[in-house]
């Protein structure tokens, strides 16, 4: 899957190889083989999983997931569930990539799964979520993304105690609208560290290191930060093209800082939800991005966030209380 695959993916996978990491391919071995010699040969980590079927990125997921019971997502998610791989990374159909991993995996205990992704920040990194699972969400929905948000950010981040905040059009107490309210009310009342609302222009700062919106709104702020940043880098690279007196380390330093908002940094965006590890990764990715998200997938599986996130959803139906 996306928009560069498979070489993309078959660079990617050699890449996760040097790295340490097995991989498996899945999908047309006729397309995939010849690619991987021509890329210096298939390594002994890179396996091929045949299956002719696949989900184009224009089709509608359900019926398409319900059509094609062998398409290359709906086999390397049954890998996962069999415990054959540890996550499935795709830059495929979004959509087919989620409702695989529901069907497939199953949820944790949590109505909707959400996308978390991880932004950097002025103080570190943030979690954001959702990203484009769930385009209309109820207070209660975005209640859980807190909850799930915050296991990843204990478990990828390393943070004891997370703050928690909700993406508004303000900060202060009764901005926005009925929903961002009522989870800013459901959050003050919880277990968690709730810090308040933030809005567009402090989002960054890194006051908060887990953030909930609804899909349609982080996707929106995702895909504008990606645009900014690029702008952004393009400005500058043209800069120091013209500018021949900047010192090299300086140089360096500036592509440094402007790698941190570069989306190949980070990969993709983990479905937390589910139970096994599904990785989403840009439509657009590249060989490095892809290489990246198989490195997350790696990483999220040695974390423990699924086994996090099942214990708290878990106990509270157990309990039969809400999971504020």
């Amino acid at each position: 899957g996306g928009d560069q695959a498979p070489a993309a993916v078959v660079a990617s996978a050699l890449q996760a190889s040097r790295d340490g990491l097995a991989t498996i391919l899945v999908g047309d071995e006729s397309r995939i083989v010849p690619l991987l010699r021509e890329q210096g040969g298939a390594a002994a980590s890179v396996q091929v999983l045949h299956t002719a079927e696949q989900i184009g990125m224009a089709e509608a997921p359900a019926l398409a997931l319900r059509r094609k019971p062998r398409a290359s997502i709906m086999c390397a998610t049954e890998l996962v569930r069999r415990g054959e791989a540890s996550g499935v990374v795709s830059a495929g159909n979004s959509g087919a990539v989620m409702g695989a991993a529901v069907l497939v995996l199953g949820t944790c205990g949590v109505e909707r799964p959400a996308i978390a992704t991880v932004m950097p920040t002025k103080q570190g990194h943030m979690v954001l979520l959702d990203v484009g699972a769930n385009v209309d969400c109820a207070a209660a929905r975005l209640v859980d993304f807190a909850w799930m948000g915050v296991a990843y950010a204990r478990c990828a981040l390393g943070l004891e105690v997370p703050r928690v905040a909700v993406l508004s059009i303000g900060t202060e107490a009764g901005k926005g609208n009925r929903v961002t309210r009522e989870v800013s009310e459901c959050l003050e009342r919880s277990a968690l560290n709730f810090v308040g609302s933030v809005e567009g222009t402090g989002l960054f700062d890194g006051v908060a290191d887990v953030v909930v919106c609804d899909g349609f709104v982080g996707n929106v702020v995702l895909k504008v930060g990606e645009a900014v940043w690029e702008w952004v880098a393009g400005v500058v690279h043209e800069l120091l093209v013209r500018d021949g007196e900047l010192a090299p380390e300086t140089r360096e330093q500036v592509r440094r800082s402007l790698g941190l908002g570069d989306y190949r940094e980070y990969g993709g965006a983990l479905l937390l939800g589910v139970n096994g590890i599904s990785v989403i990764a840009h439509g657009r990715s590249g060989p490095k991005a892809i290489a990246q998200a198989i490195a997350l997938a790696a990483t999220a599986a040695d974390s423990g966030v699924v086994e996090d996130i099942a214990r708290h959803f878990h106990s509270a139906a157990r309990a039969g209380v809400t999971t504020t």
